[in-house]
């Protein structure tokens, strides 16, 4: 079952449909309702004022644009574990951004047109929030809600126009966290705790990652060096194992490696080099969760040759040993 739909109406964030309860839209029927999607999906409100989805892998038959207005003022936040999408601010700037695998968009708006549009592709999985400010000093405090302004506008100090959104790549453990919740979506919802920790847990993960991303020089790209850098993002994803010189792989895709370097972090708000290592240490958290290697297998399968280094560098990601992520209980896919 994939999604088939061709909206292109504008909605507000005040008259999103409120589930209380883990809500997998397609118990409702085989066909799509909503412009919510189908398939592996669920909504959920685990606290007024907060949305939350999640969409597993569900292909995408054709496009669909939509244009949400945030009559209230709103945060907004993205996970995009596999496909991409693209979010266009309209208005004055008309800032644009570039979802594509393992990245995050945040954003905080108010009296601003957002258009949506997803392409056909064979696949795409997201976790996404939207919560209203008001919600958000409610139920998190002071504190919680003046960081993520702060964050924010650490962010956006060099990148004027971005009109208070960012993206970047996401932290192997927030990407961690996320495939979590699709997990306990497939085993049916019936942890709600569980469920309802998990995405706080995420939400709070990820505006930690946005912090750390700080504030980056914006550099304008042609339209060939973007599809030069995904074309790069996409290399390193498939194959993060074999690179033995990141100054030879971006030689493959005809750039210097100060160039490429430059354009990379411009887009994705990190290094070629730190992003080859984020897909080890995300490979090696799956692999560990699932069983399918050991620690000694793990170390030299993301190409450690020292076990005590690859641990090092695991627990600096995750906070835990791959001893302690080994033992910890799953089904499916993480």
């Amino acid at each position: 079952m994939g999604i088939d739909l061709a909206s292109g109406k504008r909605e507000a964030f005040s008259n999103f449909p409120l589930f209380f309860m883990p809500h997998p839209l397609h118990e409702i029927s085989d066909e799509p309702l909503t412009d919510y999607g189908c398939g592996d999906t669920t909504c959920f409100n685990p606290l007024p004022g907060f949305h939350f989805g999640a969409c597993g892998m569900t292909p995408v038959h054709r496009s669909l644009k939509r244009t949400v207005y945030s009559d209230v003022a709103v945060v907004l936040a993205v996970i995009f574990l596999e496909g991409s999408c693209t979010y266009t601010l309209k208005g004055e700037t008309g800032a644009s951004f570039a979802m594509e695998k393992n990245m995050f968009i945040v954003g905080r708006w108010y009296g601003q047109d957002i258009e949506v549009i997803l392409p056909p592709q064979k696949g795409c999985s997201l976790v996404g929030f939207v919560t209203q400010e008001s919600a958000l000093e409610e139920y998190f405090g002071r504190g919680m809600s003046c960081d993520v302004h702060n964050s924010l506008r650490k962010v956006m100090k060099e990148k004027p126009g971005g009109m208070n959104t960012a993206s970047g790549i996401a932290r192997p453990d927030v990407i961690a966290t996320a495939r979590s919740i699709l997990d306990i979506q497939r085993e049916g919802l019936s942890d709600l705790l569980r469920f309802r920790c998990t995405v706080l847990d995420l939400f709070a993960k990820l505006f930690h990652n946005m912090a750390e991303v700080g504030a980056h020089p914006a550099v304008l790209l042609c339209e060939s060096d973007r599809h030069r850098m995904a074309e790069l993002k996409s290399a390193i994803e498939k194959d993060f194992s074999s690179v033995r010189s990141v100054a030879d792989l971006c030689a493959g895709i005809g750039m210097s490696l100060s160039k490429a370097n430059k354009a990379f972090k411009a887009l994705y708000a990190i290094s070629i080099a730190q992003y080859i290592q984020q897909c080890k240490m995300s490979y090696a958290y799956s692999v560990l969760v699932q069983r399918q290697l050991n620690v000694s297998e793990c170390t030299f399968a993301v190409g450690y040759s020292n076990a005590s280094h690859f641990i090092t560098a695991f627990k600096k990601h995750f906070g835990i040993t791959p001893k302690a992520v080994s033992r910890l209980r799953t089904k499916g896919r993480t």
